[in-house]
């Protein structure tokens, strides 16, 4: 893990953009404590009430590390029907194995997509 992460200096940002079609949730930094709480209370408000035909995308392109923790928080919102976006090969790799975890749970169906567009 970077330093800056273990000395508890790593940042978080997120950014939404809303289109006809979509929600986007841009996500850049780290997905580490502290940040991870208020990660799952814009999320929250950003995939509340969304339109039948509206999709919620997370994108992960810049994200530079995950946190246990905030494999979770990713897992829960695949499990909320989030679709993701995503460049890096580790990164990829983290949601399919997030994902095959989701569909081994009776929970509901898992709606995700790892295509970048």
């Amino acid at each position: 893990m970077p330093q800056s992460i273990r000395d508890g200096k790593a940042m978080m940002k997120v950014t939404i953009e809303e289109t006809r079609n979509r929600r986007r949730l841009i996500l850049e930094g780290a997905l580490v404590q502290p940040w991870l709480e208020e990660l799952k209370k814009v999320c929250a408000a950003a995939s509340k009430n969304p339109p039948q035909s509206r999709h919620f995308i997370v994108d992960l392109n810049n994200v530079t590390a995950i946190s246990r923790e905030g494999e979770e928080v990713l897992s829960e919102m695949m499990r909320q029907g989030a679709k993701f976006t995503c460049a890096g090969v580790l990164t990829k790799y983290l949601l399919k194995r997030l994902a095959l975890k989701c569909r081994a749970k009776p929970d509901g169906e898992l709606n995700q997509d790892l295509s970048s567009d």
